[in-house]
């Protein structure tokens, strides 16, 4: 078996120069105190957890250069087999031990995360009760809350590091300087995506759990529904139950599904100005059975007249004295593209109100008109090009990503999202012919890649790589990359996608060059290309597979149909 990033030397006995010889033998040292020569062979990057070592040192216990390479295989095929068990053991693990075994937590499913969440929300069950002979004030959970608050913003995130400590992840001692603590912490990457949706959980269950001692201080029942950390909360609206399910009950149920589902952020993101103008224009006490059309309609006049960005321009006023606000001076309202967004998550909403059974009973069609396009995109022409990359160029040495992802999206008319999220692995090769491979699929372990997604399903496809780029040094750039992902300066963003950052550095970088058209952004690279295939004459359903459009009518609509945008 040969593991990753490992590769057996072969060594030929009885040279003539004998210190050319050990030169060629990799991982070969001799001490410089004793002149005893050792073996030191780097640990393979995802058996390091296993290990517990970077690198496996073996004395080869001589001090003569002859004897030492003699003694050099046998100790490296000793080496080669203890990497090949901590293989063989990481293969027969389950996602939750190998999550234990090397802390990757990216191997935890939505399932497995919930899992880790409500074994930690059992162990907290005795912060959540009081001894009869102490029961504090509402006043007084309040007050210690808000102090915990203020004195640890961090404390949710040492919270999830107890979590996983406790779980069984792979920790060490904090060290304070000179000093080590007994204290562990689990040794994860916390900049991916799993913890901050850890956090994002865990800091939801002390909402809830803050709710419930407040409830058991003041003899009330008004914790909001959970699906995992209130499951039998408040049932209010329910079968068998008198009073009606209110739109706070409504917002707070869906708030905390989604939250589960997509994280704290993202919903925030997309939800915070809907749940205040509900809030306002409907009332929190509303029955959810009561909302019909026309209420909905008042929603989206609301919107249409709430100025942009209001809760930043006007923090201190409401959704509805904003509106005001901006009648009486003339602002304009948001955008139509907008609104309707915030109406499509309104709908989503009450769809996912209608599945569990609320009461809503809603005709939902022509609520949200279709999306009307402000600006007709258009490809970049041969003077535009030259402009962008005689600028790029510069990137190539000190900022690869910044010169290969326009060059890529140039000759191959792949989506930002699809390029920012390229794996070293994606780029393969058959019959000597190079190609790029996209796919939320690993080539090499036919396992999905967690932080990989496809717009649809005709997007997954196998793109030639053009002449252009190989001329360039791409496969150069690709075989010097030492990291799984060929951008891994790229973070995800607010969207929790690779490209949603540098769109947005791409936005600047064009308008820094001269080109302020609002119809060149990113995309024109893919309507360029979408020209380039028309005027070499390329069949319209090859020029589908090859831009991975999913319709005729959607790739009929990508390019000016006219000028050739791809310089040859």
């Amino acid at each position: 078996m040969k593991c990753k990033g490992f590769s057996r030397q072969t060594v030929t006995l009885g040279c003539d120069n004998m210190d050319d010889e050990m030169g060629k033998v990799r991982w070969l040292e001799q001490r410089k105190t004793n002149g005893v020569w050792y073996i030191r062979v780097p640990v393979p990057k995802h058996l390091i957890p296993l290990a517990g070592t970077r690198a496996k040192r073996k004395s080869l216990e001589t001090k003569d250069q002859k004897a030492a390479l003699k003694a050099y295989r046998k100790a490296l095929g000793e080496i080669e087999g203890e990497f090949e068990r901590l293989e063989a053991r990481l293969a027969g693990s389950t996602r939750i031990e190998r999550v234990r075994l090397t802390g990757d937590l990216d191997a935890l499913t939505k399932a497995d995360l919930e899992e880790l969440v409500r074994q930690w929300w059992e162990r907290r069950e005795a912060a959540r009760s009081f001894d009869d002979s102490f029961l504090p004030t509402s006043q007084e959970i309040s007050d210690l809350r808000e102090i915990d608050r203020q004195s640890t913003p961090d404390s949710v995130a040492r919270m999830v590091d107890r979590l996983l400590v406790e779980a069984g992840v792979r920790s060490a001692p904090v060290k304070m300087g000179k000093f080590t603590t007994s204290v562990e912490y689990p040794l994860v990457d916390r900049s991916s995506q799993i913890y901050r949706r850890l956090i994002d959980i865990v800091d939801r269950g002390l909402r809830i759990e803050e709710q419930l001692l407040l409830d058991e201080a003041e003899g009330k029942r008004r914790a909001a529904y959970d699906p995992l950390f209130n499951p039998s909360g408040d049932k209010m609206g329910q079968a068998g139950s008198s009073a009606p399910k209110t739109l706070e009950h409504l917002i707070a149920a869906f708030q905390a599904e989604r939250e589960l589902q997509h994280g704290k952020e993202s919903t925030e993101r997309k939800y915070d100005l809907l749940f205040r103008t509900l809030r306002e224009v409907w009332g929190p006490d509303m029955a959810v059975r009561d909302i019909d059309r026309a209420k909905v309609i008042a929603i989206r006049k609301t919107l249409e007249a709430l100025p942009p960005n209001s809760m930043k321009r006007f923090p201190k006023l409401s959704v509805l004295k904003a509106v005001e606000h901006a009648r009486g001076t003339n602002l304009a309202g948001l955008a139509p593209n907008t609104v309707n967004s915030y109406l499509q998550n309104l709908l989503a909403m009450l769809r996912w109100a209608e599945g569990q059974n609320w009461g809503v009973k809603l005709y939902l069609r022509d609520l949200a008109p279709a999306r009307r396009a402000n600006v007709k995109r258009r490809g970049f022409t041969p003077d535009e090009l030259t402009l962008l990359f005689d600028a790029l160029h510069s990137f190539k040495e000190t900022n690869p990503t910044k010169f290969w992802v326009p060059a890529l999206a140039l000759y191959s008319g792949a989506r930002a999202g699809e390029l920012c999220q390229l794996q070293k692995a994606d780029v393969r090769g058959v019959e000597e012919i190079p190609f790029i491979d996209f796919s939320v699929f690993n080539p090499d372990t036919g396992l999905r890649v967690d932080d990989k997604n496809l717009k649809t399903d005709a997007s997954e496809r196998q793109l030639p790589l053009h002449s252009e780029l190989l001329a360039s040094g791409f496969l150069e750039f690709v075989e010097n990359t030492d990291t799984d992902r060929l951008f891994p300066d790229l973070l995800p963003g607010s969207k929790d996608d690779y490209a949603h950052n540098f769109s947005k550095w791409f936005g600047r970088f064009k308008k820094g060059v001269g080109l302020h058209q609002p119809s060149l952004v990113f995309h024109s690279f893919r309507h360029g290309f979408r020209d380039a295939c028309r005027e070499v004459g390329i069949s319209e359903d090859l020029a589908m597979a090859l831009g991975g459009w999913a319709t005729r009518n959607v790739a009929s609509g990508y390019g000016s149909k006219g000028a050739r945008r791809i310089p040859a």
